[in-house]
């Protein structure tokens, strides 16, 4: 075996236990050149201290080229704490393992000694340095063979801040170095190691065993790696351990003994066991499997229904009727100790049911339940033929106050339009009541042509959804009624709507600052506090302004009701340039400068994204204005 070492060695300090990066210096700095390689086969330099092939000076503490391991010498020293992260690494029996790139900030103490290994192939090249500022030759740095009793070289002073020795490697897996400390206090220092290697001949097929990553989650890696400057690398990923990860494996799955309908196991759609019609009790959901399923002959314009029934206390259990694809055609996913599901088959085929578990991860324990499949034709859509066709804006059907009752949408996506004549000042109000056990519906208002309006109230609750809005002018107003989703057993949705309209609420506007929609009406505030200000409209603005005189501040809070409309703030200098605003989600607004010059400063109040929240119209706020 034939290593060429070259270590270089930095200390940070030897004072206390801090650095000094002001006098740090760096390996490669023109002031200290390379040291020539040491030869392995006549290591060391009567000149720079300790010789590798002779025993070392009497004088000197613990010859680290004879002695690697002397005892187990441990960091002693009074009053010295080595408390780097590389600790316990005092012999060579227990090394710190090093990447490459090393150990920065490592400290040892007076008679101390370090322990580190490296991982080398054959033919790496590698570089080690070693650095202390003020005491690089109070430290004795040995290179070992991966047994740690044939040293290889020594570090070799380069500079008054360095040492360094090179390696070329002949054979073997590992490097040692050992690190000896003969100052009298504790020495803080840097090692870092580099290697160059070849990849010729090395094939990457030995790859590191699978490890656990925290409680749940296991790394495993690749088989075949690939090789980096002589070193292999494997890609690894991480897999969910159903049952925990323990001594670097999954847990297996609890015993479960299964019913009596797996046959050869019904794990997948492909092994689906034929689903009897009519009750079948005691089916059990094993740990590990986490779902059945079992297959059903339909034909078309035929009901399959099919209800689950357990203890949902004991694990949660839900259902799902999937066509020969694997689409989910219904689906029940609830949270008690039953869920029910129906399909009315469009032509004949093969549909599949899926039970499968509802929680996070699998079962813990074995979860049994009993299964109800039922068959028949299917029944008719409830949905309002006389009012068809109302699919989208322009067959709008017309509807009258009140509420009208027995209306229907069959399928999810499906959407009946409706239509209201309304007129200038009046708030129209429509609610939608529908069972939501049954189909999730969305309610909308639009405009003549199909475009929301938002509505200015907004309300829903179970089994219910409102809108109101209060009418600028003349308008045929839409009410948009959408399926989301059919959950239910009955095959399309039943709701009906209520319809009422009344005379919008008066907006209370401050009339007597109007107007001051715009810079150029803009009215002098009142300094100090101006209650009952208003904004009535959402397109309408209100502006004010104040002279300030230079090195004056001017600061403008606005307090109001959020939740009735969001007012924000605009404050501009005598230029008109903005130089504040405040555009928060709270009930105060609030913007302030320093006069660079004297002139009238100027404010924009309104209503942010001209949206009018509430129920009343417009939104009111108290203004309270400072100069100082």
């Amino acid at each position: 075996m034939r290593f060429l070492i070259l270590l270089n060695v930095f200390v940070a300090a030897v004072v206390g236990c801090g650095t000094n990066p002001d006098t740090e210096s760096q390996p490669g700095d023109p002031a200290f050149p390379p040291l020539d390689p040491v030869d392995a086969s006549a290591v060391g330099d009567a000149g720079a201290g300790a010789d590798a092939g002779a025993d070392a000076d009497a004088g000197a503490v613990a010859d680290a080229g004879v002695q690697p391991d002397a005892g187990s010498v441990t960091d002693a020293g009074a009053g010295c704490v080595d408390d780097d992260h590389f600790e316990p690494n005092e012999t060579s029996g227990a090394p710190t393992h090093l990447g490459w790139g090393g150990a920065s900030n490592a400290s040892i103490c007076p008679a101390g000694t370090d322990w580190f290994y490296y991982d080398v192939r054959a033919q790496d090249e590698v570089t080690l340095n070693i650095s202390a500022p003020h005491s690089i030759d109070l430290l004795d740095v040995v290179v070992y063979d991966e047994s740690g009793t044939r040293e290889l070289a020594r570090a070799q002073q380069t500079a008054p801040l360095f040492k360094l020795a090179q390696v070329s490697v002949a054979s073997g897996t590992k490097l040692l170095v050992k690190v000896t400390s003969r100052a009298s206090e504790r020495i803080d220092y840097r090692l870092i190691a580099s290697k160059s290697g070849t990849c010729a001949g090395v094939v990457c097929s030995s790859p590191p065993a699978s490890r656990c990553v925290g409680t749940d989650r296991l790394e495993v890696f690749e088989t075949t790696g690939t090789c980096y400057q002589g070193q292999c690398e494997y890609a690894s990923s991480e897999q969910d351990c159903d049952f925990g990860c323990s001594g670097n494996a999954c847990g297996a799955a609890p015993a479960c003994t299964d019913d009596n309908k797996e046959g050869t196991g019904n794990d997948t759609r492909v092994t689906a066991v034929a689903a009897p019609v009519g009750t079948t009790s005691g089916l059990v959901l094993c740990p590990g499997s986490k779902e059945d399923f079992y297959s059903v002959s339909v034909n078309a314009g035929e009901r399959v229904a099919v209800q689950l029934t357990f203890v949902h206390a004991n694990g949660d259990i839900d259902l799902e009727i999937q066509d020969a694809q694997g689409s989910v055609k219904k689906s029940s996913y609830g949270s008690g100790d039953t869920e029910s599901a129906a399909y009315d088959a469009t032509a004949a085929g093969t549909f599949y049911i899926r039970v499968r578990f509802g929680g996070w991860g699998p079962p813990q324990q074995a979860l049994t339940y009993s299964m109800k499949v039922t068959k028949g034709p299917a029944p008719p859509c409830p949905e309002d033929a006389a009012n068809e066709p109302n699919d989208d804006h322009i067959s709008a059907k017309t509807i009258g106050t009140g509420t009208t009752s027995s209306l229907g949408l069959c399928d999810a996506s499906e959407i009946d339009w409706w239509k209201i004549q309304v007129s200038s000042g009046e708030r129209l109000t429509v609610r939608l009541d529908y069972d939501e056990a049954e189909c999730w519906l969305n309610l909308d208002l639009t405009d003549s042509l199909g475009r929301s309006l938002g509505g200015q109230l907004s309300t829903s609750g179970t089994n219910y959804k409102e809108k109101a809005y209060d009418v600028a002018g003349p308008d045929t107003f839409r009410v948009k009624v959408e399926m989301t989703y059919d959950r239910g057993i009955t095959p399309g949705c039943s709701y009906s709507l209520k319809v009422t309209r009344g005379t919008a609420p008066v907006c209370t506007d401050d009339s007597a600052n109007e107007p001051n929609d715009s810079s150029a009406t803009a009215k002098t505030a009142p300094l100090g506090v101006t209650n009952n200000l208003g904004l009535c409209m959402t397109s309408t603005k209100d502006f004010w302004k104040r002279t300030v005189n230079a090195g004056q501040s001017i600061t403008v809070r606005l307090d109001f009701e959020h939740d009735e409309g969001d007012i924000e703030i605009k404050l501009y200098d005598p230029s008109g340039a903005e130089v504040d605003s405040s555009a928060s989600s709270s009930d105060v607004e609030t913007v302030t400068v320093t006069a660079a010059t004297s002139g009238s400063f100027s404010w924009k109040v309104f209503l942010y994204n001209d949206q009018d929240r509430g129920v009343l119209p417009g939104n009111t706020y108290k203004m309270t204005v400072t100069i100082q």
